[in-house]
Order: structure tokens, then C-alpha cells, then sequence
């Protein structure tokens, strides 16, 4: 019987501390933050295409044979990801295939760039027995803030 009330009242107490205790922590920032921006607080720089020439056997196997117009030989590879999105970033936008590659250009011909916006994308596919040559192109327009 001692041993119940005892447990009870230690029970008792660890729940009159906890409940004196602050349970929950909320942050009062807004959920949404917003930055309005126009056409006019931007800068244009200027327009260049880019563009990435491969082959591709068996549906898996690629080998690229240009890259913006040169010729690739596969030693140096060099790459950049833009990150962007359409319908309000709801939808990340990707170049197609292997064009990341090519986008290097946009970083050497606009390097004070802080936006850029793809105009076109456009592939075309040669189909060929077990294989196909493909070419990828993309205009992009380039913008710094003012």
C-alpha cells in the first residue's frame, strides 16, 4: 500500500512539472517571403546559343562529338546547372539530355550575369540503324540587375 501512494505521488509530481514546462515553440516570421521585381530593374546583357552534338547506340551508349561547336574529346569536362523553375517553381526547369555541358558558355560570355532566361530549346534526332544522332540547342538571353 506504501508503495502505491509513494508511486502516486511521484507521479503526481513529474506531471506538475512537465506541465509547468513550455511545451511548444513557434516562430512568428511570415511563411512567405516575397520579392517583386520588374523588367525594369534588370540589365540586358545579350543573347547566345548554345549547343551539344552526340550520338547515342542501343538507346543507353552516348558519345558526345561537339560541344558548342567544337570539338569534344573528353578529357576536360566541364559542367554547370542553372536553377530555375516555371509555374512559380512548382516545376524545376532542366536542360535536356546533355546541354548542362554546353551552359559553360553562358558563364564565359556573361560571367556579371545574375539571370538568365532560355528563349528556345529545340533538339533534332537523325534516327539510324541501332542508333541516332542527336543535337540540342538552346538561345538564352542574359540579365544583371541594376
Amino acid at each position: 500500500m506504501k508503495m502505491n501512494r509513494l508511486l502516486t505521488v511521484v507521479i503526481a509530481c513529474i506531471i506538475g512539472l512537465t506541465s509547468c514546462s513550455v511545451t511548444r515553440n513557434r516562430a512568428y516570421a511570415p511563411s512567405v517571403t516575397q520579392l517583386n521585381l520588374q523588367m525594369s530593374d534588370f540589365e540586358y546583357l545579350g543573347e547566345t546559343e548554345i549547343s551539344i552534338e552526340y550520338r547515342r547506340y542501343l538507346g543507353v551508349f552516348t558519345r558526345i562529338d561537339a560541344v558548342n561547336g567544337l570539338p569534344y574529346d573528353g578529357q576536360e569536362i566541364n559542367s554547370v546547372e542553372l536553377n530555375a523553375g516555371y509555374l512559380d517553381g512548382v516545376i524545376p526547369f532542366r536542360f535536356s539530355g546533355k546541354l548542362d555541358r554546353a551552359s559553360v558558355k553562358l558563364l564565359e560570355d556573361f560571367p556579371d550575369a545574375n539571370y538568365y532566361v532560355v528563349v528556345r530549346q529545340s533538339r533534332h534526332t537523325t534516327r539510324w540503324f541501332l542508333g541516332s544522332d542527336i543535337t540540342v540547342k538552346a538561345v538564352v538571353k542574359a540579365y544583371k540587375l541594376k
